[in-house]
């Protein structure tokens, strides 16, 4: 099934009549396997260039679906997060599977300044006090917090590790790409500070030079 996307979920159809076919097919397959199709969690929404989306009714077991105007991805997460019945251990995987997938998708090619690496650690370890249901009011610092959840600050270090393996492969063999990150623009600088680009700070980061990064990533 090529338009069944199960990181996300959903069914995608070009029309209704598609989307009733592919949800026939989803339900006997399910069957199958001895699994059920929640009706009222299954939702239906119409993308469109218009403003205002067409009307489109779909039904599923005799029980017409729902048309929403706004899909929220992982909107129970945060319950699931709290959630007594669910190990740490469990929640941190889940963390890892579902969040951190899409959090650092395209991370690669990310150029991060201070701010953006001080919002992703905060997203962090907002995960992991949600977690334990650590309220602000309680004062607790980060260090306290990872020691209860049994983990170190573990998201920019799988960033820079992804961003210096795409480095790595990149630079293996002479290709556009590897112009792209290694070529100079001839010319002068502008006035003022400059912008801090890729290598810079992977480079910084490494502990390293920028020119000595492409064989520092191959090597890893």
């Amino acid at each position: 099934m090529r338009n069944l996307d199960f990181r996300m979920r959903m069914l995608l159809a070009r029309s209704k009549a598609d989307l009733e076919s592919l949800l026939y097919i989803l339900k006997e397959e399910s069957e199958t396997r001895d699994l059920n199709i929640n009706k009222k969690k299954t939702k239906l929404m119409v993308f469109s260039k218009n403003k205002i989306p067409p009307k489109c009714k779909s039904t599923l077991d005799d029980g017409e679906l729902q048309q929403v105007e706004n899909f929220s991805y992982l909107g129970s997460m945060s319950s699931t997060f709290t959630n007594k019945k669910l190990g740490t251990e469990t929640k941190k995987r889940m963390m890892k599977c579902y969040i951190w997938s899409i959090l650092t998708y395209g991370c690669e090619s990310w150029t991060l300044s201070k701010q953006d690496e001080s919002r992703l650690e905060a997203m962090e370890m907002w995960i992991y006090r949600r977690m334990k249901k650590i309220s602000w009011i309680e004062k607790k610092t980060n260090k306290e917090v990872l020691e209860m959840v049994g983990e170190e600050r573990n998201l920019l270090k799988t960033i820079r590790q992804r961003q210096l393996r795409f480095v790595g492969n990149i630079t293996r063999e002479d290709s556009i790409e590897k112009l792209s990150l290694e070529g100079r623009v001839e010319g002068c600088r502008s006035r003022g500070r400059q912008r801090q680009d890729f290598f810079q700070g992977l480079a910084m980061v490494a502990g390293t030079k920028t020119t000595e990064l492409p064989r520092l990533a191959r090597e890893n």
